[in-house]
């Protein structure tokens, strides 16, 4: 048994269908952007995580060449890590002719 519809009810059940896939239209589009946004995002967090892992490996290298140093003293006897840098050159100056370069 088929309906019939006036003029008027088929002209509604028209509406519904168009109201139904603009919404489904909608929501696509919603989801995309959505997509898109979360996309976008990752990409600036992988970014950021490392450039903070690239700062702080250039800080703990910082920290421990600063440790380094703080534990040299004038008395210790592992201060040379390269032959020949603990001894006087030539070409070093003196206290002397440090003193006579800044005095003239």
């Amino acid at each position: 048994m088929s309906k019939t519809y006036s003029v008027r009810q088929s002209k509604r059940l028209k509406n519904r269908s168009s109201e139904s896939i603009s919404i489904t239209v909608v929501t696509c589009m919603i989801y995309w952007l959505l997509r898109i946004i979360v996309i976008f995002t990752s990409r600036l967090n992988r970014d950021a995580k490392q450039n903070l892992e690239m700062d702080w490996s250039d800080k703990k290298e910082a920290h421990e060449i600063d440790t380094n140093c703080f534990n040299l003293r004038n008395g210790h006897t592992n201060k040379q890590f390269h032959p020949g840098a603990a001894r006087y050159q030539e070409i070093q100056s003196t206290p002397e002719s440090w003193a006579q370069v800044c005095h003239q």
